[in-house]
């Protein structure tokens, strides 16, 4: 967190083995399915930034906790969370 980052897309390298912090960033963009390979995260923090659209970030990515306090969430396409 802190980093000031603005745009997540593919994180495909990462080994995640409990939780994603990327609060307290700028971002503004997440693209769809950038979080499909990450199966083993079960908590994903984006709260803190500048997000608007929740678009389909997941596929096959079991979530017990998504925290997105604190964004500028406008709007959110359907079926964003029907994959976690």
């Amino acid at each position: 967190n802190h980093n000031k980052l603005r745009h997540v897309n593919f994180l495909k390298v990462l080994d995640i083995k409990h939780s994603l912090n990327l609060s307290s960033n700028s971002i503004e963009i997440v693209e769809d399915l950038s979080f499909n390979e990450i199966k083993s995260m079960s908590e994903l923090d984006l709260s803190n930034n500048m997000l608007k659209y929740i678009g389909k970030w997941f596929k096959n990515v079991t979530l017990s906790k998504l925290i997105l306090k604190n964004n500028l969430i406008e709007y959110i396409q359907p079926g964003a969370f029907n994959t976690i």
